[in-house]
Order: structure tokens, then C-alpha cells, then sequence
């Protein structure tokens, strides 16, 4: 009975995901750590997370390399207090300003605007779900009505000028619900077929 406890204690105190840097002495013991991306590759319980109809099994992650933090932990996770009592709407994939964006999957460029902080959002809709693409710099090879690819560059990350930030700010949406994105009535400020899209990134980033 003793063992078993010890093997379970063991289990939820070494297998929680963390997202590691790779710059520097590899000698060290954190950099001798897995990356996010390979955590997700080692725990395969991760990649069969439920997302509904919308899985995006064909899909890829938005970015070519790892965020330079962990997209789960707050404040960059989804669900995460902001002021005034909202909850986050989407996951902040923290990058350098001007990195390239690309189009996780095949679909079709809805709109471009202003966003936030100096910077825009891109909306796509993917198939069966539309992605928000927020905090992107305002120049953009993409134009609404045009049709993109699965890796299609479609913009580059901005940089919130009150902030000292630069980030890719990634919403999903079923496509269950119409209307624009941004909207009252919920504890997220957006529309009521806004979903989760951390188990979409967790899937893509294993295979990127």
C-alpha cells in the first residue's frame, strides 16, 4: 500500500508541464530539461485532449519555434484574471516583436483591425472553427476574402507599446455563434462560442 501511494505521490509531483530555456550552458541542470514541446511528445495523454468537432487533427502551431514562455501558467493562460474582472480569453504566446505567424490550418481571412496597445487582430476562419489572431503588428500580407494554406505566412507578432511586450494573443471559436468576437455578457467579454485553446496549442506544438 506504501509503494503505491509513494508511485502515485511521485507521478503528480514530476509530470507537470513546463516550458524550459535552451540558451546557454547546457551543462546546467535546467537546460538539460525538456522543452515544452518535447514534454508533450514524452505524455501522449496530452495530444488525445478533447476539443469537440474542431479538433484541428490537420492543424499546426501558429509559430516555428517554442514561445519563449509557458502559454498554461498565468498570466498568459487562458482563463487568467484581468482587471476589472475578466477572464483571459485566449493564450499568450510570448515572442519576439516581428516573428513570423503562420495559418494553422486551410481557410479563409475574415477580417483585419485595430486591436489593442498598437497593435491588430486577424480573424480566420479554419474549416469549422474561426481563430482570433490577436496582437499582431499592422502590416499584413493578408487581406480579407483571401484564402490561405496550412503554414501560409499570414502576419508577424506586435508589440504592445504601454507594455514593453511583444506576443501572439491566440483565441478560438467553435463557429457555433455569429457576430463579433468581442461581446458582453460572459466572464470572458466575447462571444458565446468562445472555447479553450490550450488543448488545440498543446496538440500543435508537439508536432511543429
Amino acid at each position: 500500500m506504501h509503494k503505491v501511494i509513494f508511485s502515485f505521490s511521485f507521478i503528480l509531483l514530476h509530470c507537470q508541464p513546463r516550458i524550459y530555456s535552451n540558451v546557454g550552458n547546457n551543462n546546467t541542470e535546467e537546460n538539460n530539461e525538456y522543452s515544452f514541446a518535447e514534454y508533450v511528445k514524452k505524455n501522449p495523454q496530452i495530444k488525445t485532449a478533447k476539443t469537440g468537432n474542431s479538433s484541428g487533427n490537420d492543424c499546426r502551431f501558429p509559430l516555428s519555434k517554442d514561445p519563449d514562455e509557458n502559454f498554461t501558467e498565468e498570466p498568459r493562460s487562458f482563463g487568467a484574471y484581468r482587471s476589472g474582472g475578466r477572464l483571459h480569453a485566449g493564450c499568450d504566446l510570448m515572442s519576439p516583436d516581428g516573428t513570423p505567424i503562420y495559418a494553422v490550418c486551410d481557410g479563409e481571412i475574415l477580417d483585419f483591425y485595430y486591436f489593442y496597445d498598437d497593435t491588430y487582430a486577424l480573424e480566420v476562419k479554419h474549416n469549422n472553427f474561426v481563430v482570433r489572431y490577436g496582437e499582431v503588428s499592422k502590416s499584413s500580407p493578408v487581406k480579407a476574402g483571401q484564402r490561405v494554406k496550412k503554414g501560409d505566412l499570414i502576419g508577424h507578432v506586435g508589440y504592445l507599446v504601454s507594455l514593453g511586450l511583444s506576443m501572439l494573443h491566440f483565441e478560438i471559436y467553435t463557429g457555433k455563434a455569429t457576430g463579433l468576437l468581442s461581446a458582453s455578457g460572459n466572464d470572458y467579454s466575447r462571444r458565446s462560442d468562445l472555447t479553450d485553446c490550450t488543448p488545440y496549442l498543446k496538440k500543435w506544438i508537439a508536432f511543429k
